[in-house]
């Protein structure tokens, strides 16, 4: 897989179904070829892996407090405060400095109904974040060569 066609992969589409498939499992990719794809976007865009650790410290932030929601094995909905919570992650600053979050967060809002898809999304931000970290330390690493 070349640089380009990581960089050509928009929120979008890999998002337009959500995160879970229909057994409630995180979709196949995106935990891996997806979130390296965004990385590499951010990376382009100069976000660095501190910017992307407070949008997820954020998120943990929303979900503490809900963890029965999480661990329950149906599919219990967001409750209004999670929703605004969510919403005012989503216009941080943070969030809003950077095109692929923007993209990330547009495409996954209609999906973040319920805490498995709001676990799914912020699992998902957090490993953007951890393939960020390891591509600007391998490129730092190339340079000290």
């Amino acid at each position: 897989m070349e640089l380009k066609e990581l960089l050509a992969i928009q929120p979008r589409d890999y998002l337009k179904d959500g995160l879970l498939g229909p057994t409630g499992e995180i979709r196949d990719r995106v935990n891996g070829y997806y979130s390296l794809a965004m990385a590499y976007r951010c990376r382009e865009e100069g976000l660095t892996p501190d910017v992307l650790k407070r949008i997820v410290t954020r998120l943990e932030d929303v979900a503490k407090g809900h963890e029965k929601e999480l661990d329950d094995k149906g599919r219990p909905s967001l409750d209004q405060p999670a929703r605004s919570a969510l919403q005012s992650v989503q216009a941080m600053p943070e969030v809003k400095q950077s095109a692929t979050c923007a993209a990330i967060f547009q495409a996954a809002m209609p999906h973040l109904t319920e805490w498995k898809s709001y676990a799914a999304f912020a699992l998902h931000v957090d490993r953007i974040m951890a393939q960020l970290a390891l591509i600007v330390a391998a490129k730092a690493m190339g340079e000290q060569s």
